[in-house]
């Protein structure tokens, strides 16, 4: 593991030195809205006709990162893409806006969007968590740590999930980065 665990999940993402990412396939912007801790400023209004959690089917969500997602703790830079494409299944679109001048999404930035979205904020602490719950945590770029990138992952009802099953010992829970991962956040649809 080089390190790379996550970065941006969008469709001819700009290179970034020394990371791969095969399933940067989505990802987009968000529009202004509300300024939540780890949304980089702005808080992605989710675009017209995007479903809110209302119409969260959760269990389609589950079934795709079990059926999806067979890794464990091998981190491909697709936590975002994973997750989006897991919140797709349920029907719901989520949108992470990037920092000034980027493309795609960045991870870290999701905050805003998943408020937008209807999902509600546990704070810094998931001590019980359920299946559908999703982190975000703030994390620096491996190579350019001016990049606030970040790390989303999903509950499965037994595990975090991102782009790989992730460690049940992990702190806070869904963290892989340990110190390295601030400003966790914990989302409830």
């Amino acid at each position: 593991d080089s390190g790379d665990k996550c970065f941006i999940a969008k469709a001819n993402p700009p290179p970034l030195p020394g990371l791969t990412d095969a399933a940067n396939t989505s990802g987009g912007t968000g529009g202004t809205g509300p300024s939540v801790p780890g949304a980089g400023g702005t808080g992605g209004i989710p675009p017209s006709g995007t479903a809110g959690t209302d119409k969260l089917n959760t269990s389609a969500s589950i079934n795709y990162l079990k059926s999806n997602v067979t890794s464990q703790n091998v981190y491909n830079g697709g936590c975002l893409a994973s997750v989006q494409r897991a919140l797709s299944e349920g029907g719901v679109t989520l949108s992470c806006p990037t920092g000034a001048g980027g493309k795609g999404g960045w991870a870290g930035n999701c905050n805003g969007p998943l408020q937008s979205l209807g999902f509600s904020s546990l704070g810094a602490s998931d001590s019980s968590p359920q299946a559908g719950d999703i982190l975000v945590i703030q994390h620096p770029h491996p190579s350019n740590g001016a990049l606030p990138i970040g790390h989303i992952a999903m509950y499965n009802g037994s595990q975090w999930v991102s782009d790989t099953n992730q460690n049940t010992n992990e702190v806070p829970p869904g963290n892989p980065y340990g110190s390295g991962g601030t400003d966790p956040q914990y989302w409830r649809p």
